[in-house]
């Protein structure tokens, strides 16, 4: 079921947008907007674009997809640097059939994670490397299946690759919760002090994951 709305029916500040154009795609999050343009914050790294370049746009509220027609217009710098698009007259949004687990803060994604322990104290230890891959990723926590196990508390130098920015992410993170299924250890992992960047990765390719499943019924 499709539906016409106009902007200021859905727009508010931090709404996550997916934005894409023939120079390729990338992630915002709206931060303000006027009658004639909206100022997106970038959280991946917007492609090259000229002005008046045709954009579609892609956003998540509630159960449905939303999308609408806009025009690139430029970048404008101050406290935020900002991607400036036209003001859409209408969106159409289209509620999607639920068929994986709702997840807003967090989407299920197979991701290559290597994992260092770090050892307690200044004493030299024998460096523990252990090699797994995600289950599911969320902008401040990750579900992990490795082969084996380690204690909760146990710190860890993370390595995690974002194909989508072609970015590899370098973060310290902390075991809250172990499950073992058979050979397999399910370790849950808090990503302790992420920087905004990395914050800001992390969250856009969730929203990417996330509306692309949405565009196709999944989720």
């Amino acid at each position: 079921m499709k539906r016409d709305e106009t902007a200021m029916d859905v727009l508010m500040q931090g709404l996550k947008l997916k934005m894409e154009s023939d120079a390729g795609s990338f992630v915002g999050s709206l931060q303000e907007w006027d009658d004639s343009r909206l100022h997106i914050v970038p959280l991946t790294t917007p492609p090259r674009m000229p002005k008046g370049a045709p954009v579609q746009v892609f956003f998540i509220r509630g159960d449905s997809l939303g999308s609408f027609e806009s025009h690139y217009r430029g970048v404008e710098r101050g406290p935020f640097t900002t991607i400036v698009l036209d003001m859409p007259s209408h969106l159409e949004v289209k509620e999607v059939k639920h068929v994986l687990k709702r997840g807003f803060t967090g989407i299920e994604a197979n991701l290559p994670v290597v994992m260092e322990v770090i050892p307690k104290g200044h004493s030299p230890k024998k460096t523990v490397v252990f090699r797994g891959e995600t289950i599911w990723v969320g902008g401040d926590s990750i579900l992990v299946a490795v082969t084996g196990t380690m204690p909760v508390k146990t710190i860890l130098g993370v390595t995690l690759p974002i194909p989508e920015i072609n970015r590899t992410l370098r973060i310290i993170a902390r075991v809250t919760k172990v499950a073992k299924q058979d050979r397999t250890g399910h370790l849950h992992l808090s990503l302790e002090g992420l920087s905004v960047r990395d914050r800001d990765a992390l969250l856009g390719f969730v929203f990417n994951r996330q509306v692309d499943l949405r565009r196709r019924g999944l989720l």
